[in-house]
């Protein structure tokens, strides 16, 4: 009918209203939900860096601690064991007192000493073993040279350690463990004398490229500090000229493992 007025259709919804993204009056798309997602990703990736973080500190902590107590472990049982395999007579000594030595049961001692031995090596295993994990816990790799350098060096220390004991206490195992006479003053000196190159040439050496290559490694990785690192290079480089058998030469690698041991442990838990 003429004068009648048709209302207008109204059009339904617009696209993306009822979604999750609103329309503002200019058209465009509303990213708050978008941008509360994004802060939601954000947060759970550092909740899990955070984590992460945690996880590898108490990893380090757990490697220092048994570096510590194995190294402290080590050294107590090779100083023990080495006062008493030096109760033996000595290179230098005459065939009298060799004589007097076994005939009075001196050998007792020595084969003590002996049997502490192969603990000392199994407690330097565990050691060189966390020591190689705390080095490796770390970020960023160890130069592969004086790493693997580490790890043979400190496999032939233990085997010139073993070697040496068998040497110098052999005689004295033959007191102990036969009735037969004990061996003349010229064979114990002889083995006596093995025993000495292998702890002092040998094993002294491979000590001293020991804590070189330790040092070395644990410098590029800063979990030495500088003065230790200095001390370190020091007394590796004694070890590794030193052309002295004076005894207290094999106390200078139990007592820097001492002190390396409570360094890193100290730093550790200090993380």
């Amino acid at each position: 009918m003429a004068g009648t007025t048709v209302p207008a259709a109204t059009s339904g919804p617009s696209s993306g209203e009822g979604s999750g993204d609103r329309v503002d009056g200019s058209g465009g798309v509303d990213g708050s939900d978008s941008g509360g997602s994004a802060e939601s990703v954000e947060s759970a990736e550092s909740v899990e860096s955070a984590d992460s973080a945690d996880s590898a500190a108490r990893e380090i902590r757990g490697y220092a601690i048994v570096c510590a107590i194995s190294g402290v472990v080590f050294a107590a049982l090779v100083i023990a064991s080495m006062v008493l395999l030096l109760q033996a007579p000595g290179l230098s000594d005459p065939d009298a007192v060799y004589a007097a030595f076994y005939a009075d049961g001196g050998d007792v001692l020595v084969t003590v000493g002996m049997h502490l031995v192969p603990f000392a090596g199994i407690a330097w295993l565990w050691h060189m073993t966390a020591t190689r994990n705390l080095v490796e816990a770390h970020p960023g790799p160890p130069s592969k040279l004086p790493f693997g350098l580490h790890l043979a060096s400190g496999i032939l220390f233990v085997a010139m350690m073993f070697a040496s004991a068998a040497a110098v206490g052999a005689p004295a195992l033959l007191g102990v463990f036969t009735t037969l006479p004990p061996p003349s003053p010229e064979v114990a000196r002889s083995l006596a004398g093995v025993g000495y190159a292998f702890a002092f040439i040998y094993g002294v050496r491979a000590a001293g490229m020991y804590m070189m290559t330790m040092t070395s490694t644990m410098r590029t990785t800063g979990l030495l500090p500088r003065w230790l690192v200095v001390l370190g290079y020091l007394a590796a480089t004694f070890l590794l000229v030193n052309t002295t058998y004076h005894p207290s030469t094999l106390l200078v690698f139990p007592s820097w493992v001492i002190v390396v041991s409570a360094t890193l442990v100290f730093r550790a838990l200090r993380r």
